[in-house]
């Protein structure tokens, strides 16, 4: 306990009580930080309340962000108030359903997906990393995915190609501000349960419980958003210090696996 003590920390896409967010946000408070929740959706202030009502010190924000003037104005009334930022992670974004065939795919479809998993990440840096550099200190932790950088599912190019981006935004954004005392790493989780109903590929049926013993993970279930949250604590800690640009997966071991051939009669 304490390692985030006195840090002040920006969690955005947090509103969600039961996502990767909230549980992120959570884990930095019960370390000592300071909260900033940011979300787009109105509920980012019941999560501070919630954080309040544990006794921890929490701020909200609403705020669209892919608009880089909004996110600005946001940054800069965080440092009005604290004098920096020490901590930013970049959880907003999401994969949305349905999820179109790449044929069918709409320019539309593909520009949203990017704006809410890649351009967020970018314009939340961009605001963030020269109160970093003139503090001479920060750590950005960006949430990736396996999916466009170890893995795909069926039907997932512009969710891929989004989260494909940010790690690669990732590693160029460590080399860029390491010389700051930046560090810059992200996180790649597989399959976190956050109390939804566990989706496939659309309309494909999927029950873990029942796949084949040989096709099963190392960790045959899902992840919750603490086991998130307790990696983005260390990466926000001076324990990682000497730790940048890397790409963590977090995923029960679920890409170690080459699933087996199935037994045909012939």
């Amino acid at each position: 306990m304490g390692r985030l003590n006195e840090k002040i920390s920006i969690v955005t896409g947090a509103a969600r009580k039961s996502g990767i967010g909230f549980g992120i946000a959570r884990k930095f408070a019960e370390e000592g930080s300071t909260v900033i929740l940011v979300d787009i959706m109105e509920t980012i202030k019941d999560r501070k309340a919630d954080l309040i009502k544990m006794g921890f010190q929490a701020e909200a924000y609403v705020v669209d962000l892919t608009i880089l003037q909004d996110v600005k104005k946001f940054v800069a009334d965080v440092c009005e108030k604290y004098q920096k930022v020490d901590i930013l992670c970049n959880c907003a974004g999401k994969s949305i359903p349905p999820r179109p065939k790449f044929v069918d795919m709409t320019e539309k479809y593909f520009d949203t997906v990017m704006a809410r998993n890649l351009k967020t990440t970018v314009i939340c840096c961009k605001a963030v990393v020269p109160v970093m550099i003139k503090n001479q200190y920060g750590k950005i932790i960006n949430i990736s995915s396996i999916t466009g950088t170890r893995t795909a599912y069926r039907y997932s190019t512009a969710y891929a190609a989004s989260k494909g981006a940010v790690s690669g935004f990732t590693r160029a954004l460590a080399l860029e501000i390491g010389n700051d005392n930046i560090n810059v790493n992200a996180i790649l989780p597989g399959l976190i349960d956050v109390d939804e109903v566990p989706w496939s590929p659309e309309n494909d049926k999927w029950d873990m419980l029942k796949t084949p013993e040989e096709n099963k993970w190392p960790i045959n279930k899902p992840g919750f958003p603490e086991d998130i949250g307790n990696l983005a604590c260390f990466l926000a800690s001076d324990e990682s210090r000497h730790i940048t640009g890397e790409e963590i997966v977090i995923d029960g071991g679920s890409i170690l696996l080459e699933p087996s051939v199935p037994k045909f009669s012939f």
